[in-house]
């Protein structure tokens, strides 16, 4: 699996990226979760056995477009997809790496007025997402447009 995504990596960023190491790191109840890193790059990964519902992939679309809105501070999606050819077939997606520190009062209250902003944000003309997606194990209903 690692090979595969590490070729995914590779092609995303036009640098090359070979995993040299992957550790376990705290995750939600619906997919595994790693931190893997080369000499030079640290990316987080998220993985779960593969089947039709994209999970990770509608992830990836919420998180692009939470980015997009330049609201609130979100990690930046690198590559995802499904690894083929290995069993069981896994979804993965690869996300830039954040550290976390413990934040300060004024951390506090810049990420409220991030997400206040990012309320204001009228990119859209109605509220809801166009297709189902999940949040953890729960399934979230389209709101559609």
């Amino acid at each position: 699996m690692w090979h595969f995504i590490s070729e995914h990596i590779s092609q995303a960023t036009g640098q090359l990226f070979i995993c040299e190491h992957a550790r376990v790191a705290q995750g939600g109840d619906s997919h595994a979760c790693y931190i893997i890193h080369d000499h030079q790059h640290r990316f987080f990964v998220k993985t779960r056995p593969y089947d039709d519902t994209q999970q990770l992939s509608h992830e990836a679309e919420g998180l692009t477009e939470l980015g997009g809105t330049q609201c609130v501070l979100t990690p930046s999606v690198i590559c995802h997809g499904v690894t083929r050819d290995e069993s069981p077939e896994m979804e993965y997606l690869v996300l830039s790496y954040v550290k976390f520190i413990t934040p300060s009062q004024d951390a506090y209250q810049r990420l409220g007025e991030q997400l206040a902003n990012l309320h204001l944000y009228n990119g859209y003309s109605s509220y809801g997402w166009p297709h189902d997606n999940y949040i953890g194990l729960s399934r979230g209903r389209a709101l559609h447009r």
